[in-house]
């Protein structure tokens, strides 16, 4: 509401009861990252081998800042990280070295530009079968030598 209507007067506003709404088409709300793709290369690995992760990661509304693999050798404890990289479009890669175990667990997290995060689901990795070396035995043959006798 305005008063006043001179060049020399006042005008005095009240506002009152906003109420701000989206327009069709729009996204008030920010949407967190999409995971998806997720796979690991070789399918089993040796134990030392390096393990590659990649997994597609998009965010509709924003960017993605950053991507992580977590993995361990316990389903619940997933202690190691690594900064997964983007390779091309919306793939990210990230390698570690196989540990001494028979079993990997590992899962993606996702954070957006607004710091929303995703998490993927967990997923397993098997060791390849250890190939076990049998001790190598050899067989001499000698060839017969001669028995002397010897009497007394």
């Amino acid at each position: 509401v305005s008063t006043g209507t001179g060049s020399n007067s006042a005008a005095l506003w009240d506002v009152d009861d906003v109420q701000i709404t989206a327009t069709a088409g729009s996204n008030p709300t920010n949407q967190a990252p999409v995971i998806s793709n997720v796979e690991h290369s070789p399918t089993n690995p040796q134990q030392g081998a390096s393990t590659t992760i990649t997994a597609s990661v998009s965010d509709a509304d924003g960017s993605v800042k950053t991507v992580t693999l977590k993995y361990g050798t316990s389903q619940s404890n997933l202690d190691q990280t690594v900064a997964m990289a983007l390779q091309s479009g919306t793939t990210y890669t990230g390698s570690f070295t196989f540990p001494q175990a028979n079993t990997v667990y590992y899962k993606v997290e996702a954070t957006d530009n607004q710091d929303l995060a995703a998490t993927s689901s967990v997923y397993t990795i098997t060791a390849a079968a250890q190939q076990i070396s049998s001790p190598q035995s050899a067989v001499l043959l000698m060839p017969p030598t001669s028995l002397k006798s010897t009497t007394s």
